[in-house]
Parts: C-alpha cells; structure tokens; sequence
C-alpha cells in the first residue's frame, strides 16, 4: 500500500497538531491547583468587596466556597445545586440563608411557637 507525499503531510500535520494540543493542556492542567473541597462558611465573610452585613457572600466569598474562578462556573455550580444567584457588577452574590435553604435547613423565626402554623 502506498502513500501519497500529500497524504503523508497531512498525517504529520495532524500528529504535530495534535502533540501541540496535547502539550498546551498539560501546561494548563499542571497551572490549576488542585479542588481541596469547599470552604466551611464561616471562613468566609471577609472578600475584597465585604460588606457590613456578614449574611451576604460575594463572588470572592463565593470563590473560595466552590473552588472556581471564573464568575461563570461559580453561579453554574451553586444554580445546578438549587442556590439562589444574584448578578452583580462585581460577579454573582449570595446569602448564607439562601445556601442553607437549599441544603434544606429551615431558619426558624422567633415566633414561630406562639403561632400555630394554620393561623393564615
């Protein structure tokens, strides 16, 4: 079986392409760091951009929590998990409160036992 110069060229064009490809992906895998887990959410608070109201997380917060950089990834990675998002000039946002609800804790009001629930 025979090949053609031409055939044989673009073998070897796609092979260097392909080892070019492989070899920026290593680069970029050996840059990441590795995904240690999530943050406990008492560690977080004190971003860049804290407010003075320590129930809200910003994308800073929201950085360290999940472990992704980009704006993007991170509010994909808390929707998909049924947290609320909020977009804001500096990134997505959240609450504690709105983390908590969707890991299915329930914040209790203080009056909630002097009310029986069908009093509405």
């Amino acid at each position: 079986m025979s090949v053609s110069p031409r055939e044989l060229m673009q073998a070897l064009e796609g092979m260097e392409r392909r080892d070019r490809l492989r070899k920026r992906t290593q680069a970029m895998l050996s840059k990441q760091q590795p995904h240690a887990g999530p943050a406990p959410l008492a560690a977080a608070g004190a971003g860049r951009h804290a407010t003075s109201n320590p129930n809200l997380l910003s994308c800073d917060d929201l950085q360290d929590i999940t472990g992704y950089k980009r704006p993007s990834d991170i509010e994909r990675c808390l929707i998909e998990q049924g947290v609320s998002v909020f977009r804001g000039k500096l990134g997505p946002w959240t609450t504690r409160d709105l983390i908590n609800q969707a890991g299915g804790l329930r914040t209790k009001a203080d009056n909630d036992d002097h009310y029986p629930p069908d009093i509405i």
